[in-house]
């Protein structure tokens, strides 16, 4: 199995399979004009030093997909310019050295501690770049990126974040967008005994799944411990109908409240 990882954690390589690896080196997208390599490589470390020019560009291309970043997120360009070919071999951005180091987890990963797994499954997960980034030069969670916001500007500032990366993201696997996020967030950042935060953050997310079962037993379970038992009810009873698989619980959850 050691054998079998480790000639998946090379072909990966090559396809920029390294999870943060991928700070590296820059786009060669058509977002910014493509930098010519030179055909001999310099202080290549993690690198084969005999990697070809076709490998190391699949390589790049695959490290700045995973990171939605250019060549000059890694690699300094001479004093002055804006444009042209960096210099590929210096390690003045530290960023370079960080992609080293990830790159050196990865290959530690894949050729040791995967190789520990025993299980029988054929179908093994291939690991990526995007596993982790999912095109962003830092991993955050949306969660971390809103709790932020809301600390630092309340929940005025929290939408405004949350917009600003629906309509960028939106369609990609770089934030979680589902219907339940939102809603669960109130108890991350706040606490879970905050009903009407809970309450607040939900009827927010309303405005973007207004068919959402599970934003309305939220909605229900906050009008409960505000007080409003009948609209705790309606809520609870409207969450069953837009969401059949929530019945069992929201029975449960109207049971307990006449138990109250």
């Amino acid at each position: 199995m050691t054998e079998l990882w480790n000639t998946r954690w090379r072909a990966g390589l090559l396809i920029g399979v390294t999870m943060a690896a991928a700070a590296l080196l820059g786009s060669l997208n058509a977002s910014e004009p493509q930098a010519q390599m030179t055909e001999k490589f310099t202080n290549l470390k993690v690198l084969p030093k005999d990697i070809s020019r076709d490998e190391l560009e699949k390589t790049m291309h695959g490290f700045t997909e995973g990171l939605g970043v250019h060549c000059s997120y890694c690699h300094v360009r001479p004093q002055g310019q804006q444009r042209g070919e960096p210099d590929w071999a210096s390690d003045a951005k530290p960023e370079k050295q960080t992609a080293r180091v990830m790159m050196e987890m990865m290959k530690r990963i894949a050729g040791t501690e995967l190789a520990k797994i025993t299980t029988n499954h054929q179908d093994h997960v291939v690991f990526s770049c995007r596993t982790c980034h999912r095109g962003q030069a830092r991993p955050w969670q949306i969660q971390d990126v809103l709790a932020t916001a809301y600390r630092s500007g309340g929940f005025d500032s929290l939408t405004s974040r949350y917009e600003g990366i629906r309509k960028k993201y939106y369609g990609t696997d770089t934030y979680d967008l589902g219907e339940q996020m939102l809603p669960d967030l109130a108890e991350t950042i706040i606490g879970e005994d905050s009903a009407a935060a809970s309450l607040r953050f939900a009827e927010y997310n309303l405005k973007w799944f207004p068919q959402s079962g599970y934003t309305y037993l939220v909605i229900g379970h906050a009008h409960d411990a505000l007080g409003d038992k009948d609209q705790a009810v309606k809520d609870l009873q409207h969450a069953a109908e837009l969401d059949p698989k929530l019945q069992e619980y929201v029975q449960r959850s109207l049971e307990r409240m006449k138990r109250k």
